[in-house]
């Protein structure tokens, strides 16, 4: 007859304590790797582990019980000291206004030039506010005005070329331009309360108004967004909108460009109106404007209800202009951009073209009128605009050409229309248009 054997309370204790010590255990700390077919635990220490032999330790580190019959999707953990190559993370290259630094531990961190960012780390950018990151792989993302985002993950192991990012936007929004992933293994994914929005090589925006809604469009590449009740695969042009219980909408064309094509390139002062045709269907415009010399460097963002917006720059210098109309539902549409220089002509800037004939408020009896103007020496070409408006913004002619007169091909109406002209340079910029004449079209 066997003896039962029976444990004092501190015996147990102790035991499970021991089992505690010894029994292998994931932490969050760890790297995940999501496996792929054909994956196993051999060939993963050979690719990750500083020890191969330390494959069966990775093993019961796992709870795997069948090392060679890997799921596709499985998660390995990878404790960091033990990966052949460490993760590198990410930078904060560039803020402007008041951003808040938190680490893992609740604690702010001083915000200095190319911050380092680590895992569970935190964003917060307050109104008139932003911050870029970008991440070890080359890929950036600006955390617009009054925004928290936490950095989950944002890990890229160079030895393997393997981007693992993963965040999560609890308020506001953000733009990315995410590089092309040179392997399946990578992932980039950014957590809403909404939906989760998860991306291989694209530029994008995302935005979280409140706490039950998240909007996305994507201007290049795709991005698929999913919930527990569905999913929206966005190709460049389409956005969607996902609210928390609902599957993500159908893919919903975005708005086009805004036109700014006859936005003037050179103007001497700082403190500039610029206007542009409205875009059918927008409710609202987003205006950002970036200097040229370092497109990180975010000098005024604003949205505005019309085409419109009045800007006072901090000094003279380059800038690009960034315009995307909003729809009513809130989805911001495709980028349209213009380059100008502000409070000074370029000093190697192109003249300004001198028209020449129909003269300024002629009467012609032709539906298809010949422009002339006085030739410029070392150009590329011209860009003729010909409107129905003296501010340009319902233009029926924007071509370029070679010669210094144009003739229409397509009859015109009888009314009165305005035209310019600017000349091309021979890397292709720009100059200054030449005031306009108008004329009258009468048969």
């Amino acid at each position: 007859m066997m003896q039962k054997t029976v444990l004092s309370i501190k015996q147990v204790v102790l035991l499970t304590l021991l089992l505690l010590l010894f029994m292998p255990t994931a932490h969050s700390e760890d790297w995940v790797y999501t496996t792929r077919p054909g994956d196993s635990i051999w060939n993963i220490s050979q690719r990750f582990l500083i020890n191969v032999n330390d494959w069966k330790k990775l093993q019961e580190y796992n709870k795997v019980t069948n090392p060679q019959g890997l799921q596709p999707g499985t998660k390995i953990h990878i404790p960091y000291t033990w990966l052949s190559n460490q993760p590198k993370s990410a930078r904060l290259i560039a803020t402007q206004g008041t951003v808040a630094v938190v680490n893992k531990a609740g604690i702010r961190i001083e915000v200095i030039d190319n911050l380092p960012l680590n895992n569970g780390y935190q964003i917060q950018t307050a109104d008139q506010s932003y911050a870029i990151i970008e991440f070890a792989d080359g890929s950036r993302m600006a955390v617009k005005s009054d925004s928290i985002l936490m950095l989950n993950q944002i890990n890229y192991v160079d030895k393997a070329a393997i981007v693992d990012t993963q965040m999560r936007l609890k308020r506001g929004n953000i733009s990315s331009d995410v590089i092309p992933f040179q392997k399946p293994q990578s992932r980039f994914e950014i957590m809403t309360p909404a939906a989760v929005a998860a991306v291989r090589g694209t530029k994008f925006h995302l935005q979280v108004p409140n706490e039950t809604s998240m909007l996305s469009s994507v201007d290049e590449g795709t991005v698929l967004v999913s919930n527990p009740q569905g999913e929206s695969v966005l190709n460049a042009g389409f956005g969607t909108v996902a609210e928390v219980g609902k599957p993500p909408s159908p893919p919903i064309k975005l708005l086009p460009k805004a036109n700014l094509a006859y936005l003037e390139p050179m103007l001497m002062s700082k403190d500039i109106k610029f206007s542009w045709p409205s875009v059918s269907d927008a409710m609202s415009y987003y205006v950002e404007i970036r200097t040229q010399d370092d497109d990180n460097n975010i000098v005024f963002t604003s949205k505005s209800h019309q085409p419109i917006v009045k800007v006072s720059l901090p000094k003279n210098g380059k800038y690009i202009l960034f315009v995307r109309a909003i729809d009513k539902i809130g989805l911001q549409g495709l980028t349209a951009i213009h380059k100008f220089n502000a409070g000074f002509a370029s000093t190697d800037a192109l003249a300004q073209p001198k028209l020449n004939s129909p003269s300024n408020g002629d009467e012609v009896q032709t539906n298809k009128p010949t422009f002339h103007w006085f030739r410029i020496d070392n150009v590329k070409g011209y860009r003729v605009q010909v409107s129905s408006t003296n501010d340009f913004s319902d233009l029926i002619i924007d071509q370029v050409i070679e010669q210094q007169f144009f003739r229409i091909s397509a009859p015109l109406s009888e009314g009165n229309y305005f035209w310019r002209v600017a000349a091309i340079s021979s890397n292709d910029e720009l100059g200054p248009f030449s005031e306009y004449y108008s004329l009258l079209i009468s048969e």
